[in-house]
């Protein structure tokens, strides 16, 4: 079993294990949004706790750096379910959870993330209890499968299908919201939003700004709209916070689909470049990126639903991917992981969780 490793945690901890309750409220907090067209947010709406499951009583914060560790995925909305192609969401739930909390693949253990950016994650439709949706149902999956004191919550509100998922026992949620793109091609797939949110560590008191993006897929133009926002928009909406997000960008690094290399050099400039180092068209390699360690690095984060992974043969060149991860350029990356449980040939095994792969990285905050 894989266990984080806290630089401020360990003493909060002790005081908080000396301090449980059988019972814990976390406080409602207010999350709207004042920029663009999107949805107002009604509040924050915690999953239910499991049976009997109890929380440690919050100690106060211990200031110092804080190991923050990020996920984002793209996992494939329930939209498809009937396509021969792949499993329904039912059977590919657990999988999908148990890869982001860290416990699959067994040769890729841990760690948990404390917020995970989501594409795809479907509010728009009920499961079969006529109550749950894809969104909340993966919240449920996370809780189901956690380990140790973990615990996951959803946000109230709907962005289609771009949402976050934060662990309340690690970091609070300050506020959030949806934010609607101005540029939009709506024919195709509907609107397109950024779910963000300001949050705070438990251990250390750190704030940060976190988003989840979905860009539009049909139009280059639209995309490219798109990103030039988010980089006019997050700056102001984090006002001097550290900025993490992630998402589908639907832009690998190619000549045919020009928007990464023009606008990866933009991100860094605005002050939150790609984590891996990532800042035009060109291959990338790996030695002297800017993240500390580098996990499956040359596996394309596309699959297809085959299980053939896309890869180049140099571990030292960054693949071709759709799906990013950006921090505040002053953050150290710790490291960066590819997850994929084809152990070590290229081939998936088992269940494909989605058609996209997961990433995950350890960034240091402050």
């Amino acid at each position: 079993m894989f266990h984080k490793v806290r630089s401020a945690r360990l003493s909060v901890l002790v005081v908080g294990l000396a301090l449980l309750v059988s019972m814990w409220s976390p406080l409602r907090a207010g999350a709207t949004s004042s920029l663009g067209a999107g949805p107002a947010q009604s509040g924050y709406t915690p999953a239910p706790y499991p049976g009997g499951w109890t929380k440690a009583a919050a100690a106060a914060p211990v200031p110092g750096p804080y190991d923050l560790d990020v996920a984002s995925f793209n996992i494939s909305g329930i939209l498809g379910d009937a396509s021969p192609s792949h499993e329904p969401w039912s059977v590919r739930r657990a999988r999908v959870a148990r890869q982001l909390l860290g416990t699959l693949p067994v040769d890729q253990p841990g760690p948990w993330p404390d917020v995970i950016a989501l594409q795809e994650a479907n509010t728009s439709q009920r499961l079969a209890d006529g109550v749950t949706t894809q969104y909340t149902d993966l919240v449920k999956a996370l809780n189901t499968y956690a380990t140790g004191g973990n615990h996951y919550s959803a946000i109230a509100g709907t962005a289609a299908a771009t949402h976050l998922v934060y662990d309340d026992a690690t970091v609070s949620l300050v506020r959030g919201g949806a934010l609607k793109w101005d540029a939009q091609e709506s024919v195709v797939d509907g609107a397109r939003y950024m779910f963000w949110g300001i949050f705070e560590t438990r251990a250390t008191g750190d704030r940060f700004f976190f988003a989840s993006n979905h860009l539009e897929t049909a139009s280059e133009t639209v995309r490219r709209q798109q990103w030039q926002q988010l980089i006019r928009d997050v700056p102001r909406m984090a006002g001097g916070l550290p900025i993490v997000l992630g998402g589908d960008f639907n832009s690998p690094r190619r000549a045919t689909n020009p928007t990464a290399g023009v606008m990866l050099p933009q991100m860094y400039d605005a002050g939150f470049g790609d984590v891996l180092g990532q800042n035009g068209p060109a291959m990338v390699h790996v030695v002297g990126n800017r993240t500390r360690k580098i996990v499956r690095g040359n596996i394309f984060s596309l699959n297809r639903w085959t299980r053939h992974l896309n890869h180049y043969a140099s571990t030292n060149d960054i693949g071709q991917s759709i799906d990013y991860l950006f921090a505040t350029n002053r953050l150290v990356v710790k490291r960066w992981q590819m997850v994929v449980d084809d152990a070590g040939d290229y081939s998936l095994d088992g269940t494909i969780p989605s058609d996209h792969n997961l990433i995950k990285a350890t960034i240091r905050l402050p």
